[in-house]
């Protein structure tokens, strides 16, 4: 549990703020997050300072394999799914625009 004494508040370091990022974005792709709560959800990962601000965060999403630490990919893949995460900001940012 975040608020749990006996377990310290651990800091979240760049690749936690970033690996809880990249779920949040997944789980509005799938149509669980507006855009609004995904920007607002995404400025308040970056700006946690520990594992349990990160872990409000996702609290009420489903856990989803796609959520599990990565399988290294094929480079092939790799470059479709950098592209397809790219794609999805740039399509949020000129929404967020307009």
């Amino acid at each position: 549990m975040p608020d749990d004494p006996a377990r310290p508040a651990l800091r979240a370091s760049d690749a936690d703020r970033e690996r809880v990022a990249k779920v949040l974005n997944h789980h509005s792709t799938a149509g669980r997050l507006t855009v609004d709560e995904l920007s607002d959800r995404t400025d308040l990962a970056y700006a946690a300072t520990t594992l349990a601000e990160l872990e409000r965060l996702v609290a009420d999403l489903p856990i989803d394999p796609g959520d599990q630490p990565e399988v290294p990919m094929p480079e092939e893949a790799q470059v479709r799914r950098d592209f397809r995460g790219h794609l999805t900001t740039y399509r949020l940012v000129v929404f967020l625009l307009s």
